[in-house]
């Protein structure tokens, strides 16, 4: 071979070389599997040129769009319906793979479609497309929330601070709420419950925080003036005993240590008495009262021969007739009257409280000095006739009359009978079965005219007039007795139970005792159906006193029906005065 003819086959080598190159680098002038590049335009098999459609190259297995000026899009994103899809540098489609743009990540499928609202391995594209940072994600399908971190990635099987709050996300990603992870508990935002107390529904109990995110255990905590005993798993100890510090201390119905103070306990069926620091007093003397080795005393509550009124001990305590049978019940605190008119002896009193006359056990009752302890009474302001029950709680129970002193004090036994004049209150005694002459609109206007907020029974005048047309009981009475009972729809009994009428939530356990409805229609409508079963249906069809209505068995407060009747009088009064 001549060196000029191997000089001519290194320069056609050489040339088939970098055409080669050329031919894998880009699609320009390439032979497609039908067709022909022609720089970044596409000939196709019949020699036409393509425009607006989509050309798959077989050599370089991709898809290219070739648009409306004949050449092929790349480095800019193309709509087609509903869909995105991303043509890269070349024109080539991206497909499976991630695509940064402005600063956000995209992923385009392996179809080329840009996922949206969709997981991505364990990252997560929201409704833009755009990969989720640093931000939470609700997926439906799971039902369940998820963070996303600052790499892209969902926490899991940790605890995350995310804005002050520490939040658990277990396998897989979940959010963890209304739960417990060992000593510490998630609520149903999934937060970790800071310090302070905790009802757990599972559980029926109350729990106690601490500063350090765990559960009280075993220990005592004071909150608030009051000392509180967690025991073990951390549950709150109330009625019932608890031996620490070689002592016995008591814990009462709401929790709160026994302290200087009586105490009955039903079960011994004793009396004992707590010292400064709960300790139980034992072999010693209080109050004139010996008590035994085991702390009791076992005689019978000291009575003042002079005194004409007395408070209640126990949480409720019966009143009873001659015959010992049970008339009603009243609750811890109450004042009854002494009646004159009627014998008592050393086990028993003959009394009277908001129109009932009984007699009652002489150690549930504590004798009260007149000239220094409070005695409900009735004053006018010129406006409206309060009765104060308590030293700085009153209710108005109806308007000024003439015959009243302004400023003046009265006393009454029934609260409708005086000295020199006689009460009628309207809704005491109102016929419940009668309906109301407001609408669901009415009623609920009055949640603003009271501006009363965060209430679970706003707007809910619809459901108390279906109350009212099923059940034939009145809808304001109705109103008037959930919003008496739950605080407008605020307590917490309202909103952990949907109970808005203290539907057997009893003295000893209001809590953990009260019935819980599904949701806030049917509290008001099933605790109407239960109304109308036992009381409605059986003759107390008016709210009345402790002598007759429903206030002789709903309630232990001697005042419920008269607060009630308040409630409906106020609300009238707010709505024009129809009924």
């Amino acid at each position: 071979m001549s060196k000029n003819r191997g000089r001519k086959l290194m320069k056609k080598l050489r040339f088939i070389f970098l055409a080669l190159l050329f031919f894998l680098a880009r699609p320009e002038n390439a032979m497609a599997s039908d067709g022909t590049w022609q720089g970044k335009q596409y000939l196709k098999a019949d020699g036409s040129q393509a425009a607006n459609e989509w050309v798959f190259d077989a050599h370089y297995q991709s898809w290219f769009y070739i648009k409306a000026d004949a050449n092929y899009a790349e480095n800019e994103w193309l709509k087609q319906g509903d869909d995105y899809f991303y043509l890269k540098s070349g024109g080539y489609m991206a497909k499976s793979e991630w695509i940064e743009d402005k600063g956000a990540f995209y992923y385009l499928d392996q179809n080329g479609k840009m996922k949206r609202t969709a997981w991505v391995g364990a990252s997560y594209v929201g409704a833009t497309g755009a990969k989720v940072i640093e931000d939470w994600v609700y997926d439906s399908q799971y039902d369940a929330w998820f963070y996303i971190k600052a790499d892209g990635q969902h926490a899991e099987k940790e605890w995350l601070p995310i804005k002050g709050k520490d939040y658990y996300f277990k396998s897989g990603g979940y959010l963890l709420t209304s739960q417990w992870i060992d000593q510490a508990y998630v609520n149903a935002s999934g937060a970790k419950v800071q310090q302070g107390w905790l009802f757990d529904k599972q559980y029926q109990s109350w729990f106690y925080i601490k500063e350090n995110g765990n559960h009280a255990d075993k220990e005592w905590i004071f909150e608030n003036g009051h000392y509180y005993y967690l025991k073990s798993g951390g549950y709150l100890a109330v009625n019932e005993w608890i031996w620490d510090k070689e002592s016995w201390f008591y814990l009462k119905s709401d929790g709160k240590m026994a302290e200087k103070e009586w105490l009955y306990d039903a079960k011994s069926q004793a009396w004992y008495y707590f010292k400064s620091g709960g300790y139980m007093a034992k072999n010693e003397t209080v109050d004139g009262y010996q008590l035994g080795s085991d702390g009791k005393w076992f005689g019978e509550k000291a009575t003042n021969e002079n005194a004409a009124y007395y408070q209640v001990v126990p949480v409720t305590a019966n009143v009873y007739d001659a015959d010992g049978e049970k008339l009603s019940y009243i609750s811890q605190g109450s004042v009854v009257w002494l009646d004159k008119d009627r014998k008592s002896d050393d086990k028993r009193l003959a009394i009277t409280v908001s129109g009932l006359s009984g007699y009652m056990k002489t150690e549930d009752l504590q004798a009260l000095d007149a000239s220094k302890d409070f005695i409900p009474y009735y004053e006018s302001d010129g406006h409206r006739f309060y009765h104060y029950v308590a030293q700085n709680a009153s209710i108005p129970v109806a308007s000024h009359l003439s015959d009243m002193e302004v400023g003046k004090k009265y006393y009454s036994a029934d609260g409708l009978h005086f000295d020199s004049f006689n009460l009628e209150n309207p809704f005491l005694f109102k016929d419940l079965t009668e309906p109301t002459n407001y609408s669901a609109e009415d009623l609920d206007k009055i949640f603003s005219l009271l501006n009363i907020d965060n209430s679970l029974l706003e707007n809910k005048g619809a459901t108390f007039k279906e109350a009212e047309e099923h059940y034939h009981i009145n809808a304001l009475y109705l109103l008037a007795h959930s919003a008496l009972e739950s605080d407008w729809g605020r307590s917490n009994i309202a909103k952990d139970k949907n109970n808005f009428f203290g539907i057997t939530a009893y003295d000893t356990t209001p809590y953990l005792s009260a019935k819980t409805f599904d949701d806030v229609d049917k509290g008001i409508l099933g605790a109407t159906k239960w109304i109308k079963e036992n009381y409605i249906d059986r003759g107390r069809t008016f709210l009345g006193n402790k002598a007759s209505g429903m206030n002789v068995e709903y309630a232990s407060d001697p005042y419920w029906g008269e607060k009630i009747a308040s409630v409906m009088m106020k609300i009238n009064e707010k709505l024009g005065g129809k009924d």
